[in-house]
């Protein structure tokens, strides 16, 4: 690169940084109004959505929760994909990767239809087989719990497995395979797009003390990696942490997750492109699909807990959850105190 062309890309990174410091300090950039330009910008990306980790269930999911104005045929379009593209495989929407039926039962469930009658089809019934669930590590047992907590669905019976599933047994797995700094990762790094996504499955059995003590090592981990930007290396890892918070009903707030006077929702207003959605990572100038859907749905639990609403993931209608198998009457008070985080029954949102 020549100094000219240096000169222009140095131009550039100083103009965006600029715009985004005026963006962050302006009065129109709260939560809400990022969540509704952020949801207009998948709704434009995604006008049919299909069955998908993009343009499929986040966009449908993160749409829905976030409680915009849809098109009366948006949320019936998806289902009849849905239908098309189960009756094409027979069901079986992956013979190895089984947080995909997790997905889609996520999607369907909040459009409000059962993901156990799909045209005949159970698409539920795969999470019951847990050998063939964790096959895929964290990331597997983490999704089928969301997904099975998401609608307060009985785990499936799964009489040709080798191990029928429980909620117990994916807990279990998950503070088995917590890494030792306190992370969760497929390598052996903390990364906290998985830790994230963990710690959202793990939140509803908080009253489980091996839970609470996993949660705060966790969390600590995730504090000493947070980024001076208050965000991390990507867009989509700060967006799942930012889920996680909300899950574990932490302020944005806390102390922990502020670095450099930054939260974590600065940090994912940092890839913000106005009226284009979320980059991927910093280095990045153009929106990312995948990183703009998990924006929408991360902007869509903040915004939830601001207005007293269910969390992103709590479509159970008010229906009673299941109940943590170990009861920790201190545990909400003492919770977080070795990391010095500031915990509640109910979260404090400013």
């Amino acid at each position: 690169m020549n100094w000219r062309k240096r000169i222009l890309a140095a131009a550039l990174s100083a103009a965006l940084l600029a715009c985004l410091t005026v963006m962050a300090s302006g009065a129109d950039l709260s939560p809400e109004a990022l969540l509704a330009d952020t949801a207009e910008c998948v709704l434009k990306r995604t006008p049919a959505p299909s069955v998908g980790a993009v343009g499929g269930e986040w966009a449908v999911l993160g749409l829905v929760r976030s409680g915009c104005a849809l098109p009366e045929e948006y949320c019936a379009g998806y289902y009849q994909a849905v239908e098309r593209y189960a009756a094409e495989c027979g069901g079986v929407l992956s013979a190895t990767k089984y947080t995909e039926y997790a997905r889609v039962s996520l999607a369907l469930t909040a459009i409000g239809k059962d993901p156990r009658q799909v045209s005949g089809m159970n698409l539920l019934a795969p999470l019951g087989d847990y050998r063939k669930v964790v096959r895929q590590g964290p990331n597997g047992a983490a999704w089928a719990l969301i997904a099975l907590d998401a609608g307060g669905y009985d785990v499936p019976a799964a009489p040709g497995a080798a191990v029928q599933a429980t909620r117990q047994l994916y807990v279990d797995f998950l503070l088995e395979r917590q890494l030792p700094e306190g992370g969760w990762s497929l390598g052996q790094t903390a990364d906290p797009d998985l830790t994230g996504m963990a710690l959202t499955a793990l939140a509803p059995y908080r009253g489980q003390a091996a839970v609470a003590q996993a949660a705060e090592k966790a969390l600590g981990r995730m504090s000493a990696l947070q980024e001076e930007s208050g965000g991390f290396a990507t867009a989509e890892s700060t967006a799942q942490m930012l889920v996680a918070l909300v899950a574990w009903d932490l302020s944005l707030e806390d102390d922990c997750f502020v670095k450099n006077g930054r939260t974590l929702l600065d940090g994912l207003l940092a890839d913000y492109l106005p009226g284009r959605g979320f980059r991927h990572t910093a280095a990045e100038t153009e929106a990312d699909a995948m990183a703009t859907e998990q924006g929408l749905c991360a902007l869509a639990a903040v915004c939830r807990a601001r207005a007293g609403e269910a969390f992103l993931y709590d479509m159970t209608g008010g229906k009673t959850k299941p109940a943590p198998a170990e009861a920790a009457p201190a545990q909400a008070a003492a919770w977080g105190a070795g990391a010095g985080l500031t915990v509640s029954i109910l979260a404090v949102w400013v």
